[in-house]
């Protein structure tokens, strides 16, 4: 489950597109595959996941057996009220709080929180999908998800049955993100599970391991999505 809290994004789910802003409440299940196609700087959201014994614990009460399905169907984004969802966020907040403080109380919390959030979520408005994408875009976005430090472009062409002049004007039609923006943004993401707050590697090992082919790529990456160099996001977490 998601709670957009701020700024924008776009989500590819199973072969639709959908645009998140805040108070988005996002509802998604095992059989759910979703891709983060783009974010804007500001782009901040809850993500929580319940673990299955939590589940099969909530999903006894009849209002609450959809919980077990792997994907029942539903529409799987909806729009709070924002007082709905400043008070999901304050539930959050004080959760996390707690975590450090009572394991006993952080896992009674979560219940809560799995089963509030399930009533807001029935009650929200319906957010609207938009167009469908391309079997072949779809599969695109998934290989890169999973291997964009080592797939080239005339490769994941192949792969989708596309030429590549085809795939790059088809992905930025249909995703409304250029397919080198979207590729930079999955090696930036792996780059910061990577390097994490810099204790384990340097910065120059973790962007090569991540699928930068120079620092000097990485840098300018990193400042046009991020917003600021990778020398102040090393300040920030040292």
């Amino acid at each position: 489950m998601n709670l957009v809290l701020s700024g924008r994004a776009r989500y590819l789910v199973k072969g639709r597109r959908y645009d998140l802003r805040p108070h988005a409440l996002v509802w998604l299940f095992p059989g759910q595959s979703h891709i983060l196609l783009t974010a804007s700087p500001e782009f901040s959201m809850w993500i929580v996941t319940f673990r299955r014994p939590l589940v099969r614990e909530s999903r006894r009460d009849r209002r609450y057996t959809i919980l077990q399905e792997k994907d029942p169907g539903l529409d799987w984004l909806r729009r709070l009220e924002r007082l709905e969802a400043d008070r999901l966020d304050s539930l959050m907040r004080r959760l996390s709080e707690s975590r450090q403080v009572s394991p006993t109380l952080f896992n009674a919390g979560l219940r809560y929180l799995l089963l509030s959030a399930m009533e807001a979520f029935r009650d929200a408005e319906r957010v609207a999908g938009g167009p469908e994408i391309h079997p072949a875009i779809e599969k695109a976005a998934g290989i890169l998800t999973a291997e964009a430090e080592s797939v080239s472009e005339a490769e994941l062409a192949g792969r989708v049955g596309l030429s590549r002049s085809h795939l790059s004007r088809l992905f930025r039609l249909q995703t409304g993100v250029p397919l080198v923006r979207f590729r930079n943004r999955q090696r930036l993401s792996r780059f910061l599970a990577l390097y994490g707050a810099g204790q384990r590697r340097t910065m120059l090992d973790a962007a090569l391991a991540a699928g930068f082919g120079s620092y000097a790529q990485f840098h300018r990456v990193f400042k046009e999505l991020m917003g600021r160099a990778p020398a102040e996001h090393r300040q920030m977490h040292s």
